[in-house]
């Protein structure tokens, strides 16, 4: 009886891993301090950002970051040079751009990323934007 018992709490813990892996997007991001930190999106909440950096969660301050990349872990000149101007913007996955703050993730693969924008919320799948931009660094 214990041994089903203990088979079945390791067999939850892993659907619960797996489960959290799939609501999960790859990302690099940059914080402030120029540093970069790859892994994969996991959700955002009141302490932050949270990744899941090699198989480890890492928790990350929302004011300590400075950029996300979802396509890759390019930031092109004429972007980090639109962000000295302080304010914060999201670049498309076909290049349009749109003045906005990441405001919540939800959902699973792809993520649903929340935006508040000067025109109201707006809501998009993780596979849609390239990056978004809080600050320079």
């Amino acid at each position: 009886m214990a041994r089903r018992v203990s088979t079945l709490v390791v067999f939850g813990v892993l659907m619960a891993m797996t489960a959290a892996l799939a609501a999960a997007a790859p990302v690099t991001v940059v914080l402030r301090s120029g540093d970069r930190v790859s892994g994969d999106l996991v959700d955002l909440n009141a302490a932050g950002f949270v990744l899941n950096v090699r198989g480890a969660e890492q928790r990350i301050p929302r004011g300590d970051v400075a950029a996300i990349a979802f396509a890759n872990d390019q930031f092109p000149a004429a972007e980090t040079a639109r962000i000295q101007g302080g304010r914060p913007f999201v670049v498309l996955t076909g290049g349009d751009t749109f003045d906005g703050t990441l405001a919540d993730i939800g959902g699973t693969s792809p993520l649903r990323l929340s935006f508040r924008t000067p025109r109201g919320a707006r809501e998009l799948n993780s596979d849609q934007v390239a990056r978004v931009y809080f600050a320079t660094w």
